[in-house]
């Protein structure tokens, strides 16, 4: 009797983008604060990635509120 692991496959191509857009997100953010283009409010507030930082950023956020749907 074997075992078919294939109904698996959709979880994990879905952790491995999220792994992916957090390495992705971490660069970008670099590159961002490197440039100086962070918007930065006061205290308390979280700093605003504007550009492609931002859309890799939103992207990340994105895959905890969707796979939900997913699952």
């Amino acid at each position: 009797m074997t075992k078919d692991f294939s109904i698996l496959y959709p979880v994990l191509v879905q952790a491995l983008w999220t792994f992916a857009l957090l390495f992705l997100m971490a660069y970008e953010r670099f590159r961002a604060i490197n440039a100086k283009q962070v918007k930065v409010g006061g205290p308390g507030e979280r700093p605003v990635f504007v550009g492609r930082a931002g859309t890799v950023s939103n992207a990340y956020h994105n895959q905890f509120e969707m796979p939900v749907l997913f699952y």
